[in-house]
């Protein structure tokens, strides 16, 4: 959740900095060290550490931007290896679980987390590292169940607020999937366009259509 959320933001939520040389630690106490001295990775049974991302692609924005996560990956010795295919193939992948990784875009259709519980609870259909479990396949994910229907159904703010910051930081915690980016979204407007309103989802201005009004013409 990016500051743009306001009341759903929160800085107690655990960060984690970019940190090559941590990195390279952590990863020579699983096994994990470059065993020849080209740079690669191998893990303990000598083979070389990569796995595969899958991308949609002609979706420029998303190819250039898993290039640099491919180089950043160079630099600590893993091999990403970037597979381009369309959008549905992506989507019949992810639903058979046959990937090793995934790096997609999922637009937020609205900023108070009640109402996207399909992308929260892990019977959810958007619930995309484990999607439409019938019961909780870890005790993390049970634990993030509760809290989000607690959330949902409280009508006390900053009771709403507080279980919220227990469900981030248990994603943070347990980091299901890794986020990137956030877009920032610029929007011009004409002298004339009254009564904006802009929002993060989309569409940015056009969700409050009836409240747009245009001024007479030399106004």
């Amino acid at each position: 959740m990016t500051p743009r959320f306001g009341p759903w933001y929160s800085t107690a939520v655990p960060a984690y900095r970019h940190d090559p040389a941590r990195a390279r630690r952590l990863l020579a106490a699983t096994g994990m060290t470059d065993k020849d001295g080209d740079g690669q990775l191998e893990d303990a049974s000598g083979a070389p550490v990569r796995f595969s991302v899958l991308v949609q692609k002609d979706a420029t924005i998303r190819e250039r931007t898993v290039s640099l996560l491919q180089e950043q990956l160079r630099r600590v010795g893993i091999t990403l290896d970037v597979v381009g295919l369309d959008l549905g193939s992506i989507v019949k992948r992810w639903v058979a679980g046959d990937y090793d990784s995934i790096f997609h875009g999922f637009q937020v259709s609205a900023t108070d987390p009640a109402l996207t519980l399909d992308y929260w609870l892990s019977s959810g259909g958007n619930h995309y590292w484990n999607p439409g479990q019938p019961k909780p396949a870890t005790p993390w994910e049970a634990t993030i169940d509760d809290l989000m229907r607690r959330q949902s159904m409280s009508t006390d703010m900053a009771e709403r607020q507080r279980l919220f910051v227990e469900v981030q930081r248990v994603f943070a915690e347990q980091v299901p999937a890794l986020y990137f980016v956030a877009p920032k979204v610029t929007i011009a407007l004409g002298p004339r366009v009254l009564n904006p309103t802009p929002a993060p989802q989309v569409p940015q201005l056009l969700w409050s259509a009836d409240t747009l009004a245009a001024a007479a013409p030399g106004r």
